[in-house]
């Protein structure tokens, strides 16, 4: 049976969800590395998993451009 996690982002609250398989769910807990749990997921995902994060907040917080500005 899958289990749904949703993580609202830090930012904004908006709460994504993720459907995960109860062999997936036992990898994380056992600590392998998320990108090894789901290598197929986007990496944006990746993160909005880990730290709720929404794709849109992480780059408005996190991401700069390439002269520093």
């Amino acid at each position: 049976m899958p289990k749904v996690q949703g993580k609202p982002c830090p930012n904004c609250s908006l709460v994504k969800h993720f459907t995960i398989t109860d062999d997936e769910f036992l990898k994380l807990r056992a600590g392998e590395f998320i990108q090894d749990v789901f290598p197929d997921m986007e990496p944006q995902d990746r993160e909005a998993f880990v730290s709720g994060y929404c794709p849109p907040c992480w780059d408005a917080l996190f991401c700069f451009d390439e002269e520093g500005d």
